[in-house]
């Protein structure tokens, strides 16, 4: 049976925060940057991700994923308190 997940998550500089856990299930994913001012970044990755290794998602913007059983998605950003929307849908 399918679920449906929703998330937010306010984000640290720093600090990795894991934003999707892990499932034994596939998961389609929606991750939006709640953030409206410009250059205020999500930062995507695994457990170690920061502003460097990272994949950015720009302020207002959603980016969409399917993953496989037991991926995890973790974010950071460059702007303290940053606030991060998740949808997760296990099937």
């Amino acid at each position: 049976m399918a679920e449906l997940t929703s998330n937010q998550f306010t984000l640290g500089t720093g600090v990795a925060t894991q934003i999707v856990p892990f499932h034994n299930a596939p998961q389609m994913v929606t991750i939006h940057n709640q953030e409206k001012t410009a250059n205020r970044y999500v930062f995507l990755g695994g457990s170690n991700v920061t502003t460097a290794n990272g994949t950015h998602i720009d302020n207002s913007e959603t980016q969409h994923f399917t993953l496989l059983p037991g991926a995890t998605i973790w974010a950071t950003t460059n702007y303290e308190g940053l606030n991060c929307g998740v949808i997760r849908q296990t099937f």
